[in-house]
């Protein structure tokens, strides 16, 4: 099983930004957080997929495929459990349905080597590939062993009540030979390197784990996947190694620029655009500053955003558009392309860009200024439109320099790149 449904609970919880307290908030919530200060709920301790890219897609796998293990505890308990002293969740498990399959990694250099032969660039040889599949369970490794020696509580908000509680969203407690490894005991068997990485002593035994998933993110899987009445209505689905896909293709995809950009802010732009899809029709309307402010709030000078700053945008939204098209099976529906207008290409042609890809980023800044910082996303449902497996976007397009074709008035109209 590649694919997974992750609740939206869970994914508004990864893309949420510092929380502003109203007074009648902070009146009801003193109760509770222990807090009367919006300074005290800052982004650090609120955005949780830095710290958890791999853990969260796992949760979701154990409560789709492992149901009957779930234990809730009784009503008061914020956790639901996952294995036992006595009957652990292995390691291996762990790792096997985490680290991204090497032959997925094979299928995608391919396509871009494809790319770079046509554009006569260097193509991605097996030992890169190699190098990158071991580096992602390297990585893997210190992002558990940080995660369980250095405990880290985040503002989560409960379904039922509204109100925030300071706790960790997912929690794994080391298990060997019928008894919790102690942090003491777990310190000489995992020993914390220069750089803050982490490293598995010599002598480590077959650890086995609980684990423990705050119920308001992962308690739509238990539902029947009908929360509000509407079948999947509270899911979106998406490959079980997104994020490790991402990092590949922020890697290697040809002539995009990423900067500040990262693979997590990858996922956390597909999460943003995810929530935002309504499922309906072929169009998707972004306003480019809101979502900036979720996603990438360095990307703006207030609330503007900078030619600069475009193409390490384009760059994102063509990582998301090309693993939606390449792996249409793993998700609800496909990014296809970006709306422009004619008369954005006549003002960058005005400009007389360098390249294709100056020339998309001339079309998108006259785009937005002329929209009010909106972009139209083209948006095809997977279960609707099988021929839009085949589709390109034109930032994909652009980023590789072949921009053969661009939507008018939702017609298709061939031009001259």
């Amino acid at each position: 099983m590649k694919s997974i449904f992750v609740t939206k609970p869970t994914t508004k919880a990864i893309i949420q930004t510092k929380r502003v307290l109203t007074d009648e908030q902070k009146t009801r919530d003193i109760k509770f957080i222990q807090t009367d200060t919006q300074e005290n709920i800052t982004r650090a301790n609120t955005e949780l997929l830095g710290v958890y890219p791999s853990i969260f897609p796992y949760t979701a796998f154990l409560f789709e495929n492992a149901k009957d293990a779930i234990i809730s505890g009784d009503e008061l308990g914020t956790h639901y459990q996952i294995g036992t002293i006595q009957n652990p969740i292995p390691f291996s498990h762990l790792f096997e349905n985490t680290i991204i399959d090497y032959t997925e990694l094979l299928k995608i250099s391919h396509k871009f080597n494809e790319q770079l032969k046509t554009n006569n660039n260097t193509i991605i040889n097996e030992k890169e590939i190699k190098d990158f599949f071991t580096n992602e369970k390297e990585q893997f490794k210190i992002e558990l062993y940080r995660m369980i020696k250095e405990k880290r509580s985040y503002w989560l908000q409960d379904k039922e009540t509204g109100n925030f509680i300071l706790d960790e969203p997912i929690r794994i407690v080391p298990v060997v030979d019928n008894s919790i490894v102690s942090l003491n005991r777990f310190n000489n068997l995992v020993t914390k390197q220069e750089g803050g990485t982490y490293k598995a002593g010599e002598k480590i035994p077959k650890l086995g784990f609980i684990l423990y998933a705050f119920k308001s993110l992962f308690q739509g899987h238990l539902n029947n996947y009908q929360p509000e009445g509407h079948i999947q209505g509270g899911f979106i689905k998406q490959h079980k190694n997104f994020y490790a896909i991402a990092r590949f293709y922020c890697k290697y995809m040809p002539n995009a620029d990423f900067r500040k950009f990262t693979p997590v802010k990858v996922v956390q732009l597909f999460y943003y655009l995810s929530l935002k899809n309504n499922g309906i029709g072929e169009y998707m309307k972004v306003d480019m500053l809101e979502m900036l402010k979720h996603v990438l709030p360095s990307a703006l000078e207030g609330n503007t955003i900078r030619h600069k700053n475009l193409k390490p945008i384009a760059s994102a939204l063509s990582v998301i558009e090309s693993i939606t098209n390449d792996f249409p099976e793993n998700f609800d529906g496909i990014i296809a392309g970006v709306d422009f207008d004619l008369w954005d290409w006549k003002f960058a042609d005005k400009q007389n860009p360098k390249s294709k890809l100056d020339r998309m980023l001339l079309a998108m800044k006259h785009h937005l200024k002329a929209h009010n910082n909106k972009l139209t996303l083209l948006y095809y449902p997977t279960k609707q439109d099988d021929k839009s497996n085949k589709l390109r976007s034109i930032a994909v397009l652009a980023a590789s320099e072949a921009i053969k074709t661009l939507t008018v008035r939702g017609r298709k109209k061939k031009i001259n790149a």
